[in-house]
């Protein structure tokens, strides 16, 4: 009995599973799915790099694929939330398109040669997806970790002291790199875990840090509970993307201001309210048009006043909890398996006992 329902509930399993796992890779990622051979991971590891949001326009609006003139649409968003989480700076407003403007920072996991010309795909979120394509052309890489590793590489050594500081001290200080302008990361659990380093690197004032190796972030091992040591090594400018991962970081790259949205009717949309050719004014609920007419958030009211309630839109993209959805679904196919099979043995056993009676 045991064994025919381990069975039975292994194959349910084995059929649920690859429902989630297809979800997890495909939902807003479809072009990327499609063409992975062809696209090119950048970064460490998976995490992807950072930009910064460099257009002579004064921004970008995120395509739906390389080469299209499709903009990602807000509809794939959550209401009223930013593709950074943060909800008191809008980026965009419902019915329109993802705009991202110069001087924003965002996450790129790959690129993708189109006719020519360097697209990157953004990292998506629960906020923002799918994710959208933008030009590496109206971008600038961020200098991180794997920039200060690669330019110091020749200064990097094996480490062949104790590590008595790190294991005493109460708490740690994690660097991304020696010297660093970025934010620090204080730890105060896993200690002894941190006490083994990839590598070591000396500061022009003899301290010693060394990389390590269960965190992949840097320790100053001479005073690993130090945050107030100056930042020597600040991060280098932005500066242009390229292909080989190698970056000019002394070139000068000219620095577009950021801008707001002029569509084709000289309608301008800054970041809080839109405001339109004839100066009618959107606020955050209500919807004010030049007639003064109320539209509540709760409708869609397009260009001929058709009213399309939120049942009735249907996204092509399924929101992030769709993984959620389907593990449920898969734990419930599982349990309706074993309620069959547990059935089934029951009426065989009261057969059984019907025959000897």
């Amino acid at each position: 009995m045991i064994r025919r329902f381990l069975i039975f509930s292994t194959i349910a399993c084995l059929l649920a599973s690859p429902i989630a796992v297809y979800a997890d890779v495909v939902i807003g990622n479809d072009f990327l799915y499609k063409n992975e051979n062809k696209a090119e991971q950048i970064g460490e590891r998976h995490y992807g790099k950072e930009f910064v949001i460099n257009s002579p326009s004064g921004y970008v609006i995120p395509k739906e694929e390389p080469g299209s003139e499709q903009g990602v649409s807000t509809a794939y968003s959550y209401k009223g939330t930013s593709p950074g989480g943060r909800d008191d700076k809008p980026y965009t407003f419902e019915g329109d398109f993802f705009i991202f403007k110069n001087g924003e920072i965002i996450t790129i996991t790959h690129t993708y040669l189109h006719k020519g010309k360097y697209w990157g795909v953004m990292s998506y979120s629960h906020t923002y997806q799918p994710p959208g394509w933008i030009p590496i052309d109206e971008l600038l890489v961020t200098y991180d970790r794997q920039d200060f590793e690669t330019l110091n590489k020749d200064y990097f050594y094996t480490y062949t002291g104790g590590y008595e500081a790190v294991l005493n001290a109460k708490k740690l200080v994690e660097w991304e790199w020696p010297g660093s302008d970025k934010e620090k990361r204080i730890v105060e659990s896993y200690i002894a875990e941190r006490a083994n380093v990839l590598y070591a690197y000396k500061d022009r004032d003899g301290r010693e840090w060394g990389k390590a190796k269960y965190s992949e972030r840097w320790i100053c091992l001479s005073d690993p509970e130090n945050n107030k040591i100056p930042s020597f090594y600040p991060a280098l400018q932005p500066t242009r993307w390229s292909p080989d991962g190698i970056y000019d970081w002394s070139a000068e790259t000219a620095i577009y201001p950021p801008a707001d949205v002029v569509s084709a009717d000289n309608t301008i949309y800054p970041p809080a309210d839109v405001v339109s050719a004839e100066t009618a004014i959107y606020p955050p609920a209500d919807v004010v048009s030049a007639d003064t007419a109320i539209y509540p958030p709760a409708d869609v009211v397009s260009a001929d006043t058709a009213i399309y309630p939120p049942a009735d839109v249907v996204s092509l993209v399924i929101s992030g909890n769709i993984n959620m959805t389907l593990l449920i679904i898969s734990l419930f196919v599982v349990l309706l398996a074993g309620v069959v099979v547990l059935i089934f043995i029951l009426g065989k056993r009261n057969n059984r006992r019907e025959r000897n009676d």
